[in-house]
């Protein structure tokens, strides 16, 4: 298991989770998540997205964007990552 430590000194447990994700695209070329679907075929709807962090500085031949969001009392981050095609 991963841990991670916030900027106030406590840890937190950390692990990535591949799962599927219904988005909602907007007019304007937006992209907000909607719910997010496990693999073993349980689905979440996303209360609120509090946050968003738009794709950031190439690495390793991805870009990624991260959500920040929250399911009942629960807050976390979504990342959508795409790869650049290689030149």
């Amino acid at each position: 298991m991963e841990y991670r430590t916030l900027t106030d000194g406590t840890r937190v447990r950390v692990h990535r989770v591949d799962v599927d994700v219904v988005a909602h695209f907007g007019r304007d070329g937006t992209l907000l998540p909607v719910c997010v679907q496990w693999i073993d075929g349980r689905s979440f709807t996303i209360d609120e997205v509090l946050d968003t962090m738009p794709f950031g500085t190439p690495l390793r031949g991805r870009e990624t964007a991260r959500y920040r969001v929250r399911f009942g009392r629960h807050e976390t981050d979504l990342y959508l990552e795409r790869r650049l095609p290689r030149p």
